[in-house]
């Protein structure tokens, strides 16, 4: 055939050798004037060119790329080709799939199971438009593929059944493009995948209901991914959306709403119960998903990771509830990477509105954007408890809690907290940030408060209960409220809790600024019970209060050393309230202008211990520099012991000693 082909394209000038044409001559003779030939010319055709007009069949097999040869090089792959059994990764019959047998020869709608089971190992069965009553299971290594997606193609359940059930097949198996639907089970309502390979890609998984497990997908111990999924109205009793249990699947690029999870028994806390829409452990990943609108009737209305430890990053998390903690996300015993996510509007009756994390080592929640959280008791953006973790680089606005932490709450907590911002947060103690009853001493560093507010104590800062020390270094903390220390709050605040010995907390603030903050009652920039307190190398500028502007102290201790305080407005400056057992105040190398009153139940403390009364001659506090002109009384007036970062003695306030090179 090959030949007789060959031959055709020869005779009729597909291919063309050297020729002359009908009308030339090979020579021409022309006598000259004598009569005597004397030039003789040769003519000789060197046109080798061949002709590529026509169509081109450049393997021989009689079909041109034009009419559909998908591989001009090979004489095996061509329309009407022949895959095969063997899968070998060549696209023989040109359907653009590499090892793919086609459904509809079995009928339309065909005998589904049948035409999987007489699927060959490591094929693509494509299915055409048409409603296919499960279950359905694979009998090895196989990818079955709705040619018309998921509008047209439905495989549903007939009731007491999952849909698709795939059980110890090591190797791939894919599920592309069709509505899953129906299903009902225990572990798994509309797909369940034990030890595969899986791929899952582009079906929309409704409307499936499990009674343990995974309403829409269960995968278990499995590798793989589940991508480009809608996955809606699912019901379980953990993992209303999808389940990713042990295993390290990657979960990306799905919409997982409506979901809901209802098992509520805290019993089982820490093994699986709660997740709305996704539910994770092992290093399984959920990546660039939008999860919302999920429900869970125990812990964690969006993503729930159980002993986790892979990603979960590029996810939009919003409008999700859950009855007890963890709104949008709960880590639990788990050490994933948080990364730049956006968590909005979650809602948990309990605590952590946007994500809650209880005990745990090595997560790093990191990059992540917190709004409008909020938490019917503590952490309305976060609350952490029990864990050893890295906090940075997140922002948090508009979230609430009833009590604590209306953007961040740490319990009994030692994770390290860096380079967040904190704006319009709300709380009745710490409106931006609150910790209790840290577990060992604790960094907060870094950390930027604007506009947030409490009720009772501590607009931008709380603290109870912390008595191994907690230090804030590098705070802006500017334009907070709260009744009492709008800017930094210590409070002793007891619980029914009979287990909880309480104690005094122990607090540095170190070079820091806590400018135009106001309280209603006392403390315009900070507020004591119980509580012992250093400030070195702090701005504190034009707070108010509507009795004492600065600061009130109530059993408790405070030191301010190489510090600036200036301008703040009240009926008096600073205060030990009356019937307090113990309350002091110590001030060295500190520069004092412009407070409104004085020193009520303390002695003051201007002229003594290096301490000066002068105009420290920021460049422009209004406008929010804080740094000092040349001429200002506050340079080189610090401790005389510490010293800049240039070597020279330290200034007095925010940018003064060892710490002083910082921008806000």
């Amino acid at each position: 055939m090959r030949a007789t082909f060959l031959t055709l394209l020869v005779s009729t000038g597909c291919v063309s050798t050297l020729k002359v044409g009908v009308d030339e001559k090979p020579s021409d003779t022309r006598p000259d004037d004598t009569g005597t030939e004397t030039d003789t010319e040769t003519e000789t055709d060197t046109d080798t060119d061949t002709d590529t007009d026509g169509p081109i069949d450049a393997d021989g097999d009689g079909v041109t790329v034009a009419d559909g040869d998908c591989d001009d090089t090979d004489p095996d792959s061509l329309p009407s080709g022949a895959e095969g059994t063997d899968a070998d990764g060549v696209d023989q019959d040109c359907s653009g799939i590499a090892d793919d047998v086609d459904a509809c020869a079995f009928g339309a709608p065909a005998d589904l199971q049948a035409a999987i089971d007489g699927t060959p190992e490591d094929f693509t069965l494509r299915v055409c438009a048409g409603t296919y009553t499960g279950p359905f299971t694979w009998p090895h290594p196989m990818t079955l593929l709705a040619d018309e997606g998921p509008e047209l193609t439905f495989l549903v359940g007939a009731g007491g059944a999952p849909v698709v059930s795939i059980e110890g097949v090591r190797g791939l198996v894919g599920l592309v493009g069709f509505t899953v639907s129906g299903g009902v089970g225990v572990n798994g309502g509309g797909i369940v995948v034990t030890r595969a390979n899986v791929s899952l890609v582009d079906n929309r998984i409704e409307a499936n209901e499990a009674t343990g497990l995974g309403g829409g997908v269960y995968l278990e111990q499995c590798s793989g991914v589940v991508s480009g999924n809608t996955v809606s109205r699912n019901t379980a009793g953990s993992g209303g959306g999808i389940v990713a249990w042990e295993g390290s699947v990657e979960i990306q690029g799905n919409e997982v709403s409506g979901n809901t999870a209802t098992l509520v028994d805290e019993t089982v806390w820490g093994k699986g119960a709660g997740g709305g829409g996704v539910l994770v452990s092992g290093a399984a990943a959920v990546i660039d998903n939008w999860i919302d609108g999920n429900e869970a009737d125990g812990v964690a209305g969006g993503i729930y990771s159980v002993y986790g430890s892979g990603t979960i990053s590029g996810n939009t998390v919003s409008n999700n509830h859950s009855v007890d903690d963890g709104g949008g996300i709960l880590l639990n015993y788990a050490s994933n990477a948080v990364l730049d996510n956006t968590i909005e509007g979650n809602v948990s009756d309990d605590d952590g509105g946007g994500v809650r994390v209880y005990v745990g080592v090595g997560a790093v929640i990191s990059g992540n954007s917190f709004y409008s959280n909020a938490a019917g008791d503590d952490g309305g953006g976060m609350k952490l408890s029990h864990s050893t973790n890295t906090v940075s680089l997140n922002h948090f606005e508009g979230n609430s809690a009833g009590d604590a932490g209306g953007g961040l709450e740490l319990d009994n907590e030692t994770s390290h907290v860096t380079d967040c911002t904190f704006v319009g947060n709300t709380a009745s103690r710490g409106g931006g940030f609150h910790s209790w009853q840290a577990e060992a001493p604790v960094l907060v560093e870094r950390l930027t408060f604007e506009s947030n507010s409490a009720s009772a104590c501590g607009g931008a800062i709380g603290v109870d209960n912390d008595p191994y020390g907690i230090t804030f270094l590098h705070i802006t903390a500017v334009d907070n409220t709260a009744w009492d220390g709008a800017a930094i709050c210590i409070d002793k605040q007891y619980t029914d809790d009979e287990d909880t010995v309480f104690h005094d907390s122990y607090v540095t603030i170190q070079n820091s600024i806590l400018a135009r903050n106001v309280a209603g009652d006392d403390g315009g920039f900070f507020s004591s019970l119980n509580g012992h307190t250093s400030f070195v190398h702090v701005t504190a500028y034009d707070n108010a209060g509507g009795e004492f502007g600065g600061f009130s102290l109530e059993d408790s201790t405070v030191s301010f050393e190489s510090s600036i305080l200036a301008d703040q407005d009240g009926t008096d400056f600073a205060a030990a309230k009356e019937g307090v057992v113990v309350s002091t105040a110590a001030f060295a190398y500190t520069v004092f202008h412009d407070n409104d009153g004085g020193f009520v139940g303390l002695i003051d403390p201007v002229g003594s211990y290096g301490n000066v009364l002068a105009d420290p001659l920021m460049v422009d506090p209004e406008a929010g520099d804080f740094t000092l002109t040349a001429a200002s009384p506050a340079v080189d007036a610090g401790d005389p012991t510490g010293t800049d970062p240039d070597g020279s003695r330290a200034d007095a306030g925010a940018f003064g000693g060892v710490n002083g090179d910082w921008t806000p």
